[in-house]
């Protein structure tokens, strides 16, 4: 699937339910969690790697929540499973937590 194609359809669903859109975003704002996509680019540090490899990519803070592959979405993708050029992965960064201990 192209991927106008793949984003029309992600904002079609965006569109048919607002709320339960909007009502995700708020509780990941709420919660201080930011959602990437990366494509990635051939030559890309991740291409080829394996799914276990992010978090020593992008830092630990970073969860790897599936990744859109030609069209098809992978959800909790198994580690073993290799990132490909072309593919847009999507990535929940946790807020950083504070060093000190509770007031």
């Amino acid at each position: 699937m192209r991927p106008d194609l793949a984003g029309g359809n992600r904002l079609g669903r965006m569109l048919l339910k607002p709320r339960a859109h909007e009502l995700i975003m708020a509780m990941l704002d709420e919660a201080g969690i930011v959602v990437h996509e990366v494509e990635v680019a051939p030559g890309h540090a991740m291409e080829g790697q394996e799914v276990r490899r992010v978090r020593q990519a992008f830092g630990s803070r970073h969860t790897l929540l599936g990744y859109w592959r030609r069209g098809a979405t992978y959800v909790a993708p198994a580690a073993g499973d290799r990132i490909r050029a072309g593919d847009v992965l999507i990535l929940l960064e946790q807020p950083e937590t504070s060093s000190e201990g509770p007031p």
